[in-house]
């Protein structure tokens, strides 16, 4: 009997197969996005089994290189977007194994929870499109359900190892293919975009990433053990990435970077690096041309001409006065958040992923741009309409930022020993006023990642870790 049960079992499993399989054929010979697509679940439903680390790895690969393949005509433009299933199939592998689930695992849920909730009370009050909530949440929460899914299923010591060698890889590919980049287009220049190439703010993410990744190989014990000294040229080098991209917002917020690595060390280390952080303030405005840029926006935005200062009295124009709108926004994706901009003709150029959605363009993101160029005449994303932070008062109202920040918040404070995912969310939080930083899948991914694992590693002693680290790499 259990023979025949088994064997029926099989012929199941192979009809289902051999089904998929003449889908994905058929799909790609008339929709090469729609097979991209089956063949992306197929495989998703092959691997629920797998860790969620492993589904994390993927996504982190995707978030950090898929733009460039598709920019290169490799793989199509819905690729573009892959990172984002996966980071929640990470999350729904993580809590489908019923494990045992920390204090600080709950409270992170309950601000997820929180923030899920706001969306869906934002759409109940200016009903839309059903996957505009959906796009938006999953957009705003990517590095949080990486967060999620690493502290649910804590890594085991040879995924731990596959996740530290993945980070590592994809920051040292980046210095052949920046080189590369800058022997083509010259330095100082935006098009240096290292692996996500063709992404419309590519020159900062890829920055912002090679800084926090340089500050997390100095100190990363994976790093010290490959690399030895040669990693200090090497996070030399990957700093210096900012300036050969052009990329102003994250040269601008280097200060902030080194105070947010104060945490617990002693007077004279603080004085340190308080010094540290007014020299960089000191150079940055007095030397270096990206310093003297951000002052001529701040003078711009004394004298009423910010384009940041436009679209935030724009937005506020639509809120007051309708204590609803004060409270729960205007709707999700619905005024200058990214998934807002995403929907319109700004941001959807032909064959764009989005577009397959149907989604309505939003009228307020397109009407604050104008204003936003109109007043500051352009010329930089300083000075374009688009904001996370301002997205998510719009959007989501006073309800969607009190949760948005205490997700954000409660995960800093958690991070504050750990330097690199300190400094990290420092820019991540900082930058969010300035552009869609939040909602910019590789830096966010690349964030989530960094402090999944040194939280998850907070559920072992030192000495486990230890003996599970020699183990992994027996392996």
């Amino acid at each position: 009997m259990n023979h025949v049960a088994r064997l029926r079992s099989n012929i199941g499993s192979w009809l289902v197969a051999a089904t998929l399989a003449i889908a994905v054929g058929a799909a790609s010979g008339r929709n090469l996005q729609l097979a991209f697509v089956a063949t992306l679940g197929v495989v998703g439903c092959a691997t629920l089994a797998a860790p969620a680390g492993v589904w994390v790895a993927c996504a982190l690969v995707a978030a950090l290189t898929f733009k460039g393949l598709v920019s290169l005509g490799l793989l199509p433009s819905v690729a573009t977007f892959a990172d984002l299933p996966l980071a929640w199939g990470a999350v729904f592998v993580a809590l489908s194994k019923r494990r045992p689930h920390s204090h600080l695992l709950v409270r992170h849920l309950r601000w997820l929870a929180a923030l899920a909730f706001a969306m869906s009370v934002a759409w109940a009050f200016n009903r839309s499109e059903v996957l505009r909530p959906v796009v938006y949440f999953m957009l705003l929460a990517e590095p949080f359900a990486i967060v999620a899914a690493l502290m649910a299923e804590p890594p085991s010591p040879r995924v731990r190892l596959v996740l530290e060698r993945t980070i590592l890889g994809l920051l040292l590919i980046q210095l052949p293919v920046v080189a590369f980049e800058i022997l083509r287009f010259g330095v100082p220049s935006d098009r240096i975009q290292g692996t996500i190439y063709g992404a419309g703010a590519g020159a900062h993410v890829i920055s912002a990433v090679t800084v926090v990744g340089g500050i997390w190989i100095v100190s990363a014990e994976i790093a010290r053990r490959s690399l030895r000294t040669w990693r200090f040229p090497i996070a030399a080098a990957l700093w210096l990435i900012p300036f050969a991209a052009d990329a102003k917002q994250v040269i601008v917020v280097t200060p902030i970077i080194v105070l947010a690595s104060t945490s617990r060390v002693g007077r004279g280390r603080l004085f340190g690096r308080a010094a540290l952080a007014a020299a960089l303030v000191f150079a940055l405005f007095a030397l270096d041309p990206a310093g003297k840029t951000a002052l001529g926006f701040i003078e711009q935005s004394d004298s009423g001409k910010g384009g940041k200062e436009a679209v935030a009295g724009f937005v506020w124009r639509h809120l007051e006065g309708d204590p609803a709108a004060i409270a729960f926004g205007k709707g999700p994706a619905e005024t200058v958040s990214r998934a807002a901009f995403m929907t319109t003709p700004l941001f959807q150029a032909s064959g764009s992923p989005l577009a397959v959605l149907g989604l309505k363009p939003a009228p307020i993101a397109m009407e604050a741009q104008t204003t936003a160029l109109a007043i500051s005449g352009g010329g930089t994303s300083f000075n374009g309409g688009t904001s996370s932070a301002l997205g998510v008062l719009g959007d989501l109202g006073l309800i969607g930022v009190i949760a948005y920040l205490g997700l954000v918040t409660s995960l800093f404070l958690r991070l504050r020993n750990e330097s690199s995912g300190a400094a990290g969310f420092a820019m991540f939080i900082v930058l969010g006023f300035v552009f869609d930083w939040w909602e910019q899948p590789p830096f966010g991914v690349f964030l989530g990642v960094l402090a999944g694992l040194s939280l998850a590693l907070t559920q072992f002693t030192k000495a486990e870790s230890a003996r599970e680290f020699e183990m992994g790499g027996q392996i």
